[in-house]
């Protein structure tokens, strides 16, 4: 399996700002991946992206786990973003993230 996992960087700490995914993680417990290889989260491997989804698509707190992705990428470009987190691939997280900000600037205007 190649994979990226090897090529993402390693977050030692919670950010600075105690967001409430960060304070509240039991949600990782419920997670249809825990226990499983992550690596299946960071190949290059179309089957097992494939498979990934799939997993991730049956998940009781997909949903947290997106909001958790959200929250930790911030405003990082695609190339920055590793990994399928909450049911996306790093790309579907950027542009989702690009979309809420600019909800965000539309609403405040």
């Amino acid at each position: 399996m190649t994979t990226l996992m090897g090529l993402a960087p390693t977050i030692n700490a919670a950010p600075s700002d105690e967001s409430a995914a960060w304070q509240n993680v039991s949600w990782m417990e419920q997670a249809a991946c825990a226990g499983r290889d992550p690596e299946l989260w960071f190949t290059f491997d179309a089957d097992e992206e494939a498979t990934a989804l799939a997993v991730c698509r049956s998940c009781p707190v997909l949903e947290s786990c997106l909001e958790d992705a959200m929250h930790e990428e911030g405003g990082r470009g695609a190339a920055s973003r590793f990994g399928i987190r909450g049911g996306l691939l790093p790309n579907e997280r950027f542009n989702r993230y690009k979309a809420r900000a600019q909800a965000e600037r539309r609403g405040a205007a």
